[in-house]
């Protein structure tokens, strides 16, 4: 935290706010980092018994990632270079800072919780689109593939897993009954796909977590069976 706060490679500013480089002096700040770091500094304050100043700041420029025409957050801030496709972005990039954001508004803090839930939406509309099933990356402002599947033939396969978490922490947030169906969708849609189902381990670990999760909630076995798989 010493080294993430003082080395002149670990940061920068845009928009009088403090953003994480997402590698060592390199590379635009992007949402998926931020709040990665974000998260965990907040785990860290819980653990010591006081937040690190680094959290607040940290949290302060999030809304610069929020596009509000398309109700959703952005991989990049608005002013990334024209060395990027500003709208490209890979399935798992839109939920997994959902999945931290969800962290901080389980946790009593009221400005991720909106940010949470008003990005929501856009996250739903996208799993309707593909029908649960992700390509590796689109475009974010109309859903148009750029990357339909990688080299083994399969697309982002375990999303749908990350996407479940995501819908059952709104449901834990909300107790609004769509998030739960939702979460069930995502992981029904996975069944059968067996051990392909991996792409990228981390996402595999939450989809095994929400299918538990939702064994607890619906007593259904199938989904016991699922986080086995």
């Amino acid at each position: 935290l010493r080294d993430l706060d003082e080395a002149p490679e670990a940061t920068v500013r845009h928009y009088g706010h403090r953003y994480v480089h997402p590698y060592t002096g390199a590379e635009y700040p992007d949402i998926m980092v931020q709040m990665s770091l974000l998260s965990a500094i907040h785990d860290w304050g819980k653990w010591t018994g006081a937040p690190h100043k680094l959290e607040a700041e940290f949290a302060a420029g999030l809304e610069k990632f929020y596009d509000r025409k398309l109700k959703t957050l952005r991989r990049y801030l608005p002013n990334v270079g024209d060395d990027k496709d500003a709208d490209a972005v890979d399935s798992w990039y839109l939920y997994h800072p959902l999945l931290n954001l969800g962290n901080l508004a389980l946790d009593g803090d009221a400005a991720a919780r909106s940010l949470f839930l008003k990005s929501l939406d856009y996250g739903i509309r996208a799993a309707h689109h593909f029908d649960y099933r992700w390509p590796i990356q689109y475009k974010v402002t109309d859903f148009s593939v750029i990357t339909d599947v990688a080299a083994d033939g399969r697309g982002q396969t375990d999303v749908g897993g990350i996407y479940a978490w995501v819908m059952l922490q709104a449901f834990a947030l909300t107790d609004d009954k769509r998030f739960l169906d939702e979460a069930r969708a995502a992981i029904d849609a996975a069944i059968g796909l067996r051990f392909d189902i991996n792409y990228q381990a981390n996402l595999t670990a939450w989809g095994a977590a929400a299918c538990m999760r939702l064994w607890r909630i619906t007593n259904e076995d199938v989904y016991l069976e699922q986080s086995y798989v």
